[in-house]
């Protein structure tokens, strides 16, 4: 049976923190071991932004669940080049694209 996957259109880093951290919403503690993050509306990032995302990668991690990356701007992916970041996450062109990937 195949495990379910989470998709989150990120409105800012700082929801998503709070989604995660204040509400204590932890995909990755049920079921779902695949999580998808649509960046889409994310058009700057700031460094304790970056180091959300750095924290729900490592928190998923340790959980055994995968965090993917989509819709990213080039100012976002460009961030994630200079901090070499790229090679942390995984980045998908489109969410179904990332949706996808967790099955090869």
């Amino acid at each position: 049976m195949a495990r379910p996957c989470w998709h989150w259109k990120v409105a800012s880093c700082w929801a998503l923190k709070a989604m995660l951290c204040v509400r204590n919403c932890r995909p990755w503690s049920t079921t779902a071991r695949k999580l998808v993050l649509n960046m889409n509306n994310i058009e700057y990032i700031d460094s304790a932004e970056l180091g959300t995302l750095i924290e729900v990668h490592l928190n998923a991690k340790s959980q055994g669940a995968s965090l993917k990356l989509c819709h990213l701007r080039s100012k976002l992916q460009e961030v994630l080049q200079i901090t070499r970041l790229a090679t942390v996450f995984q980045v998908c062109n489109t969410e179904a694209g990332a949706v996808a990937s967790f099955s090869v």
